[in-house]
């Protein structure tokens, strides 16, 4: 995977709807840190510049409480909520949710 097919992991938590600012995903990626699993290395990250690709798994706080994903696709823009979690896939949803 090349660098242009990665996301800094605050530009990346900001257009996926994470946060509602990208100030804000930075805050929480520096305070509190981010768990990231990525070609089968798991490490704690506080970089806001950290590059992210499809495939790796991320383990965060957020305003809505812990979540846990996999990143599926990068998003180009800040859409619409539906938009938004078609790029990832919860790790903490039960089983039978889509």
């Amino acid at each position: 995977m090349t660098d242009n097919e990665k996301l800094r992991l605050d530009v990346f938590l900001h257009r996926a709807r994470f946060f509602k600012t990208r100030e804000g995903a930075a805050a929480a990626i520096e305070t509190r840190g981010v768990r990231l699993e990525s070609a089968g290395a798991l490490r704690k990250v506080h970089k806001t510049s950290q590059l992210i690709g499809i495939g790796d798994r991320l383990s965060l706080h957020t305003p809505r409480g812990a979540m846990a994903f996999e990143v599926l696709a990068l998003p180009v823009r800040r859409g619409p909520p539906e938009e938004a979690r078609g790029c990832y896939r919860d790790l903490l949803a039960p089983a039978n949710e889509p």
